[in-house]
């Protein structure tokens, strides 16, 4: 543990030495700013007041994506167990990062796959809320709502496969989710929205995996 705390202290004192020798070169920069006669020579002193500061940043999104590892290695594996606390402790450590957004969305498949849908239910929306992953976003919507679906509330899940549907741009995505809708739907008793699902798979992905049983679904709610 104190090594840890000596660990995090280096790292802060790291990040303060960093910031302060940007601000000093910055104000040489702006007291000199008569005496500087080129472009090249405001670029060299703005690079200089930055590249230990990207240094630094490299060097966390490295440490990041190395606890990452740890925990996505148990979970391509299947170990859940194993895989839920190293992907928590990523997550906590590395909040804000990308390496802390893939992690919370990692825990939150492993939460479902361990039939924990409520806890799974709240790690997909905080990544929803937290993080701006335009491939991941859909997926996260298309996870709270197999956490509804998982826990018998049809016409939420239904709602939440149809926002991941709207967001997906790939066509065997937005297959799978409208039919998941249609699915939803058709439990919570809402014939007219399945059937519109349904016919939408039909209609726009004629070529899906979904679409080559289509027909027997809107069968049997045309009966």
């Amino acid at each position: 543990m104190a090594k840890k705390k000596a660990q995090e202290t280096n790292q802060i004192s790291t990040a303060e030495d960093l910031i302060l020798k940007q601000a000093v070169v910055e104000d040489l920069f702006k007291k000199n700013l008569p005496l500087i006669g080129t472009i090249a020579t405001i670029i060299v002193l703005i690079a200089a007041a930055y590249f230990g500061y990207d240094s630094y940043k490299i060097s966390q999104n490295g440490e990041a994506f190395a606890s990452l590892a740890k925990g996505q290695t148990a979970y391509q594996q299947g170990n859940y167990t194993e895989a839920i606390p190293l992907l928590e402790e990523t997550a906590q450590n590395y909040s804000g990062m990308n390496a802390g957004g893939y992690a919370v969305f990692y825990l939150a498949n492993s939460l479902y796959y361990q039939e924990k849908f409520d806890e799974a239910k709240v790690r997909f929306e905080e990544y929803i809320s937290s993080y701006d992953d335009n491939l991941l976003i859909p997926s996260s919507y298309a996870g709270v709502a197999d956490c509804y679906a998982a826990l018998e509330n049809h016409s939420e899940a239904a709602s939440q496969y149809e926002k991941a549907f709207n967001l997906s741009n790939y066509p065997s995505e937005k297959a799978n989710y409208i039919f998941k809708a249609g699915l939803a739907y058709e439990k919570a008793g809402n014939s007219e929205k399945a059937k519109e699902s349904y016919q939408k798979v039909k209609d726009d992905f004629d070529d899906s995996e979904e679409a080559k049983n289509i027909d027997a679904y809107l069968a049997r709610l045309n009966k």
